[in-house]
């Protein structure tokens, strides 16, 4: 196969932590459900297509940590897309995967 096409379609879907390993060159896309990471190291994620998912009442990732990484991947310049669950605990996964939309806004993402 071409490894150039494959490196135009590559995603990271249902990571719990944004990270630093996160580079926008190396990926199309990014759909963290229930994340969080460093806010710090969100400068890494600029220019980067994100859809983030989180349940409100996530006890295992705390909402308010998801919040912050969103946040900060926004002021880093991160095309960024939130979408949250009221009441949803830690598995918003289930929820994340039947977006109607979610399919379609995955394969528009290429590098």
């Amino acid at each position: 196969q071409d490894v150039s096409l494959l490196c135009h379609t590559l995603y990271v879907l249902r990571c719990h932590h944004f990270s630093d390993d996160w580079h926008s060159e190396r990926f199309a896309g990014l759909v963290p459900i229930c994340g969080g990471g460093k806010t710090a190291q969100a400068t890494a994620l600029k220019g980067m297509p994100i859809w983030a998912f989180h349940g409100d009442a996530d006890s295992v990732v705390k909402f308010a940590t998801g919040q912050a990484i969103v946040d900060a991947a926004k002021a880093a310049g991160a095309d960024i897309k939130f979408t949250v669950y009221p009441g949803v605990g830690h598995n918003s996964w289930g929820k994340a995967y039947a977006e109607p939309e979610l399919e379609a806004w995955i394969l528009a993402r290429k590098k």
